[in-house]
């Protein structure tokens, strides 16, 4: 399982982020050696060695080296170790170029899916299995904000909506006007949520936040581990032939990338495929 965030993560301050940097480039350090790197009192290192073993960031670790009394150092835990990584954003930005540039529509729409999928597994660590959608969605906020996006959650009529108050991918969407993005988001929200959600109103509309609405739903109707990929993948988006495709009629999910929430035929659904070029 992948370590959870804790609240004070996105709180890090400037001086214990210089901690991180030292053990990430030095490796184990004791108090002695931070003091002293630092030029700070030992006093203050301990200040912020605390701070940093509550976020999780770093542990302390006990050395032995032989007789005598033991050592102890400080290392970067798996979590301090991806939050105290080079910035991903260079790269997360090429990647995407890469995915809108694939000539295949079809395959375009079968990675993102994926992507929003495996994106999806790591939320759903930290959400409850059952309970109220409600309380779902109140755990997705808490997630997002470890994230450091920005959320909320309010009632809007019987169904709750999930508030984000800050675009996670700005440096992306800026020259995204296609809405992959966005669709992307509601994929990934949708599956850790297992409900889905619609997008009801956006910041590329001009809106100050983007509102992701829970859709009401039976069970029998509740996106199943099969709804992104499976499901979706051998109806609306598999298509084995024009000649088939233009007498087939498939039933989309609300959650699923690129696909409107009501049933279409393959061949007018086709030009709204995750990825394929709009008018």
């Amino acid at each position: 399982m992948e370590p959870v965030v804790s609240d004070s993560l996105q709180h890090v301050r400037p001086v214990d982020q210089r901690v991180l940097e030292l053990l990430r480039a030095q490796g184990a350090m004791t108090v002695s050696e931070l003091t002293e790197t630092l030029d700070v009192t030992a006093t203050a290192v301990r200040q912020r060695l605390d701070r940093l073993v509550d976020s999780r960031l770093i542990q302390r670790v006990k050395k032995s080296a032989g007789r005598g009394r033991p050592s102890f150092r400080y290392e970067l835990t798996a979590l301090g170790v991806r939050y105290a990584s080079a910035n991903y954003s260079v790269l997360a930005t090429a990647l995407w170029q890469e995915v809108m540039e694939l000539p295949n529509a079809l395959q375009r729409g079968r990675i993102l899916r994926r992507v929003a999928k495996r994106m999806a597994m790591d939320l759903k660590q930290e959400l409850p299995a059952d309970g109220e959608i409600s309380d779902r969605l109140a755990a997705m906020a808490s997630a997002l904000e470890r994230r450091k996006v920005p959320a909320a959650v309010k009632q809007s009529g019987d169904m709750p909506v999930l508030e984000v108050l800050a675009c996670p991918y700005p440096e992306l969407t800026s020259e995204d006007s296609s809405r992959h993005l966005c669709e992307l988001e509601q994929q990934m929200l949708s599956e850790a949520i297992g409900q889905p959600l619609q997008l009801d109103c956006c910041q590329l509309d001009g809106h100050h936040q983007c509102q992701f609405k829970a859709v009401a739903t039976t069970d029998t109707e509740a996106p199943s581990e099969e709804t992104i990929d499976d499901v979706a993948e051998d109806s609306s988006f598999s298509v084995t032939s024009e000649k088939n495709a233009s007498s087939e009629t498939h039933s989309a999910s609300p959650a699923t990338i690129g696909q409107p929430a009501t049933s279409v035929s393959t061949t007018s659904q086709n030009s709204q495929q995750l990825g394929a070029p709009r008018d």
